[in-house]
């Protein structure tokens, strides 16, 4: 099994949790307690980051709410990377692989310069774009998909082990006609959901939600866990979001 897939499954099994959590941060939405500061992005993420550490496998980041807020974001993106727990696994989502021009920049920002474990790539990207990401030993690449019926045919020439970093697709649909196709056609492919879960197929997840060698799907939620609250309990309720989130996947065999 390639590194980044060895690092995700370890994180799942440590926490019994496949859940990820999206920092989509805007300074706009963060609760009032944290708002009179300068630069409230960090002391927010900071403080979300802290009360999910043992639930989260996994956090998402996507870097455009960071440019949304100009030089301040970039700041708070550079120091927020590096609140994540080490036996936790970041992603950058960034549907990154627009052309082969700026592709390599890319790739050395979020592997390098932001110690990304992962990133997500555009399904339609071409072949010389994904280069320089499927090319970096010990990372992972999520193909995204709006549908997980043609997943396996965009996968195929990377599982067959064209790519260094370890390949998964990401989407945010995921019924079981989708799951039984990925699983059936792509044994080893891991899978990103990104949903807030109130219409997951828990079922079919159960079933098919892990690889042949056993890593589990990662299930993303954002607005629901990181804006729980706008009051001074935001942290605390975060986690009880989270908390609840995970004991759902337990009830239904994840994990």
């Amino acid at each position: 099994m390639k590194p980044f897939w060895e690092k995700l499954r370890h994180a799942q099994q440590q926490r019994g949790s496949w859940l990820g959590i999206a920092l989509d941060v805007l300074t706009a939405h963060t609760p009032l307690p944290v708002q009179p500061y300068d630069e409230p992005m960090l002391p927010f993420a900071r403080a979300i980051v802290e009360a999910t550490a043992d639930l989260a496998c996994a956090y998402v980041v996507n870097p455009a709410f960071y440019l949304a807020e100009g030089a301040a974001g970039m700041v708070a993106l550079e120091r927020i990377v590096r609140l994540i727990p080490e036996d936790a696994v970041l992603i950058f989502d960034g549907a990154f692989a627009g052309s082969a021009h700026d592709a390599p920049a890319y790739a050395r920002g979020a592997f390098e310069a932001f110690r990304a474990d992962a990133v997500t790539v555009a399904a339609c990207a071409s072949s010389a774009a994904l280069a320089p990401f499927l090319s970096a030993r010990d990372k992972g690449v999520f193909f995204w998909t709006d549908s997980l019926l043609t997943a396996p045919q965009m996968l195929e020439p990377f599982l067959a082990g064209e790519a260094s970093a370890a390949v998964g697709v990401a989407t945010a649909h995921a019924d079981a006609e989708g799951l039984r196709a990925l699983r059936a056609a792509a044994p080893d492919a891991v899978l990103l959901i990104r949903t807030e879960a109130r219409d997951l197929d828990w079922q079919s997840l159960a079933q098919w939600g892990k690889t042949r060698a056993g890593v589990g799907a990662l299930v993303v939620a954002a607005h629901t866990v990181i804006y729980a609250s706008r009051r001074v309990d935001f942290a605390e309720q975060a986690r009880a979001v989270a908390l609840a989130r995970v004991q759902q996947m337990r009830a239904h065999g994840l994990a």
